[in-house]
């Protein structure tokens, strides 16, 4: 399914779930942390044109990107979009349970490839290492099994679905060694497991911003660029209670971050001047924030 992907054009009962004041949000942080360089941030929202045609101009990080009214009406329409497919999971599960030969004998997942942020730190769609911008849904329905009081509470990873299929159909010892990830069958069962990370990266392409636009040089777009012309990347790990993440110059060629630019705690650029265009320089932009398990 699509949706809740843009645009979130959806049956108008939907959208009335939300019409109400109560289901208007405030914003915790609208704006950009200053204690975090701006490579971190996206400006994705910018410059893209509204359902009345308004487009709003780039105002940098440390801006709200959208007046309260108007992300207070995109905030309701992703909700809707969240509930009609919702809505479509249900009748799925019960085309499922109604055919007897496949309520015994299908697994049904439900699974995003990525998360989506809607105006926290400024930051809108999903080009982020924050958690808003990595974290997706993930529910297993196993048949035969009630696993409604089921929930992980460990970090998990999509790469550890192979496996974790494989080991609930019986051919787990068939998975070839250099195969990643792990089952998730005992968090299932629910077996308490160590505390794991979850990881994610994600790219930067620097440009001129007098001539894209851009109000920071960071926020080049990496679409369609080379591997190899890639020059800056974010290496993130969650685990229960941190995320750490560290961007530094990326080796396209070889696939490597520049870990070395981050060896010394002298390199870190929370005073790097946004305009220094010498790529040849050492870059290391850290982050750390606390989670509630």
């Amino acid at each position: 399914m699509r949706r809740p992907h843009l645009p979130w054009v959806v049956p108008k009962r939907m959208l009335d779930l939300y019409n109400t004041s109560s289901a208007s949000s405030k914003l915790a942080q609208p704006s950009f942390p200053r204690d975090v360089h701006n490579i971190a941030w996206s400006d994705e929202a910018f410059g893209t044109a509204t359902l009345n045609g308004t487009v709003y101009e780039n105002q940098g990080p440390w801006t709200q990107a959208f007046p309260d009214d108007v992300t207070d009406e995109l905030r309701k329409g992703y909700a809707a979009a969240v509930s009609w497919v919702d809505e479509q999971v249900g009748r799925v599960v019960r085309a499922v349970d109604d055919d007897g030969s496949l309520s015994s004998t299908t697994i049904v997942a439900l699974v995003g490839d990525h998360g989506y942020s809607l105006g926290s730190k400024a930051c809108w769609t999903k080009h982020t290492n924050f958690d808003l911008g990595t974290r997706v849904p993930l529910i297993i329905r196993l048949p035969g099994h009630d696993a409604s009081q089921v929930r992980v509470g460990v970090p998990v990873e999509l790469v550890d679905l192979y496996r974790t299929f494989a080991d609930l159909v019986g051919l787990l010892p068939e998975v070839a060694a250099d195969v990643q990830g792990k089952s998730l069958r005992p968090h299932m069962l629910g077996v308490v497991g160590e505390d794991d990370a979850a990881f994610s990266q994600y790219d930067r392409c620097p440009t001129d911003g007098a001539t894209t636009g851009n109000v920071t040089r960071w926020h080049g777009p990496c679409k369609r660029v080379a591997m190899e012309n890639i020059s800056y990347m974010g290496m993130s790990m969650r685990t229960s209670a941190w995320r750490y993440t560290a961007w530094m110059r990326f080796d396209g060629a070889n696939n490597r971050g520049r870990w070395e630019d981050c060896d010394d705690d002298d390199q870190d650029c929370e005073d790097c001047e946004d305009d220094d265009d010498d790529d040849d320089s050492s870059f290391c932009a850290r982050e750390l924030y606390a989670h509630a398990p």
